[in-house]
């Protein structure tokens, strides 16, 4: 499949199979098999958004279930594309780190993303100007996650959108998470 993928990446100078299987192969938790299809079709390939609404690997990543492997294909996939691959967006203007705030467990993803990604990826908004503290507050991230984001974007992070003017403080008051009102509040 590795060179398979790597000669279509090649003579068509279109990365989407290789991507595919990429994403499918980190989802899975084949990170050798990842390893050679990097090998086999080059660091662009990560690059690729071949998925649906303009995904590459490391969003259908962070945007899938089972945290215990998301975390690992994650730090594996950063390792090769570091904060280029953690801030690239996909077509609505999310970033991977969007994707991850939005499924329960995946604190690891979202730790490791940071670490690569730092202030300027937990600031990164959505053209509407929601913030990935919009998405962590209104799909009930924990606690500790929306902690983590304050800390990571600074006060700056606690705005309201821009389109609707709405603030993450009042999503959590709509979700009835005091726990989270309070923290945003201080």
């Amino acid at each position: 499949i590795a060179a398979g993928a790597a000669g279509q990446c090649a003579l068509e100078d279109n990365c989407g199979f290789a991507t595919h299987c990429l994403g499918r192969a980190a989802c899975a938790g084949h990170l050798a098999t990842v390893d050679a299809l990097l090998a086999a079709a080059g660091r662009r390939s990560l690059f690729s958004t071949p998925f649906a609404g303009g995904k590459n690997a490391l969003h259908v990543v962070a945007s899938r279930h089972g945290a215990h492997r998301a975390a690992a294909a994650a730090e594996h996939l950063l390792g090769y594309g570091g904060a280029e691959l953690a801030g690239q967006t996909a077509e609505d203007g999310s970033t991977a780190l969007h994707y991850a705030v939005t499924v329960q467990g995946h604190d690891g993803v979202i730790e490791a993303l940071l670490r690569v990604g730092g202030a300027a990826l937990a600031l990164a908004t959505r053209p509407s100007g929601a913030s990935v503290l919009h998405a962590a507050v209104a799909h009930d991230a924990s606690t500790a996650v929306v902690e983590r984001l304050v800390t990571a974007g600074g006060r700056a992070l606690v705005l309201p959108d821009r389109d609707r003017g709405v603030h993450p403080a009042r999503i959590a008051l709509q979700c009835k998470r005091e726990d989270v009102f309070g923290l945003l509040l201080t």
